[in-house]
């Protein structure tokens, strides 16, 4: 992902997601009454196909394709750990520049304007959030999103961290899986 002076939040993808404001009108099929039915994928089929056509965080498919709401400059992956909490790192000074989790499990980065333009509200919520995200102001240069192995005691284990290049030098780590 190459960015030109733009500010950049990294953030799990499903917390700028905007609420969908109508209620599925189907039945909801996860009930023992109807899962033990003969009219279960029927009422399933339907229920999720209003799902998909409705709800955004399953339009873009978890956050795997963001185009389809607009994003054009981003970065996704899935996280490798399931839910963690990460902190973001100055490369050269070694200082904390912020904190971020990952829910969903998974992480992307986004020019911040293209999320705002998404979701108005995302800077209001994230006040109240603010260890869900890391902001990078007026950064430019490349990020990457990489897959990096740890050895920890006599374990080895995969983890995804996001690396910055250009005006600001970053990488992310795992503090709390």
């Amino acid at each position: 992902m190459e960015v030109n002076n733009k500010d950049i939040i990294i953030i799990d993808p499903s917390y700028i997601m905007k609420p969908t404001t109508e209620n599925n009108p189907n039945t909801y099929p996860y009930t023992p009454d109807i899962v033990d039915s003969d009219k279960f994928e029927e009422i399933e089929e339907k229920y999720m196909k209003w799902e998909e056509e409705h709800d955004d965080w399953r339009k873009c498919k978890f956050g795997r394709n963001m185009s389809v709401l607009g994003f054009t400059n981003y970065e996704y992956s899935p996280t490798l750990l399931g839910n963690w909490s990460c902190t973001t790192f100055n490369k050269d000074t070694g200082e904390k520049l912020g904190y971020f989790c990952a829910e969903s499990s998974s992480v992307a980065v986004f020019e911040l304007d293209e999320v705002i333009k998404y979701n108005p509200n995302i800077i209001e919520w994230l006040k109240n959030n603010s260890h869900t995200a890391t902001i990078i102001s007026r950064f430019t240069g490349n990020v990457n999103v990489v897959t990096r192995t740890t050895l920890e005691g006599k374990m080895s284990f995969d983890y995804v961290t996001v690396i910055g290049r250009g005006s600001v030098n970053f990488y992310t780590l795992p503090t709390d899986l």
